[in-house]
């Protein structure tokens, strides 16, 4: 029963986002942050196409140092080596970036074939070992589909990184458990709290960089239609909000 649950409770997730991408412009959604933005995703969009011309100079980084790329967190020096000047024309992610919002393509560009083969290695394997997990393996499975679906659109953050983490832990705890004495209770207890405090403080973090990337987004809309007032004002807000 458990697998059949496993199954159910995917199958309503799958349902709901077919339903978010027949319908993103219907109210429910709009009234849900982060999805009210699928309603503005297009082939003209600002954003879709910035994303598309980073994607093109990362890969043309890659050409030019196809083995070991530019370096970690180098994707700026493809960036400026390979500008394209139309970018001037769209907002400011346009003019100054650092990541192509593209998970392989950034690694391509900074690490080349090698780190790109490593990476893709190191998901196959975790992949393998979910599907061998009678049970949760299921779960598993979708995480990673999930972490990688995000990853062609943005670029590894605290989240997503924790997110991989986690996922690879648990599988390694599963298939090779370790035969070590049971902890006491209050080991427990202590990791425990230090887990739910560590949560908290992650949900804090990443509530606060919602919250100044849906201003952020804003601003280049209004900054985009011509109105610099507004863009200005929501900026400010934007940089006004505190975040460890």
């Amino acid at each position: 029963w458990y697998k059949s649950w496993q199954t159910a409770v995917l199958g309503i997730f799958m349902v709901l986002i077919v339903l978010v991408f027949l319908t993103p412009k219907a109210a429910v959604w709009q009234a849900i942050p982060g999805l009210d933005r699928l309603s503005q995703v297009s082939s003209s969009d600002i954003n879709t196409t910035n994303r598309l011309t980073f994607w093109q100079i990362g890969l043309k980084g890659f050409s030019e140092r196809p083995i070991l790329g530019y370096g970690p967190e180098n994707y700026s020096y493809s960036f400026n080596q390979h500008y394209d000047p139309a970018l001037t024309r769209t907002n400011n992610s346009g003019i100054l970036n650092d990541k192509p919002h593209n998970t392989f393509v950034e690694l391509l560009a900074t690490t080349g074939i090698l780190g790109f083969a490593t990476y893709v290695v190191l998901l196959i394997i975790l992949f393998r070992l979910a599907l061998k997990q009678k049970d949760g393996g299921l779960f598993a499975a979708a995480a990673l589909v999930a972490y990688l679906i995000q990853g062609q659109f943005l670029f590894e953050t605290l989240g997503s990184l924790l997110l991989l983490a986690l996922i690879a832990a648990w599988l390694d705890s599963q298939s090779t458990p370790l035969r070590i004495k049971a902890p006491g209770k209050a080991v427990y207890a202590s990791l425990t709290g230090l887990s739910i405090a560590w949560l908290v403080y992650i949900g804090y973090v990443q509530v606060q960089l919602w919250r100044a990337d849906a201003l952020g987004y804003r601003a280049e809309q209004a900054f985009a239609a011509g109105d610099a007032n507004t863009a200005t004002l929501q900026q400010k807000y934007a940089a006004a909000i505190i975040s460890p």
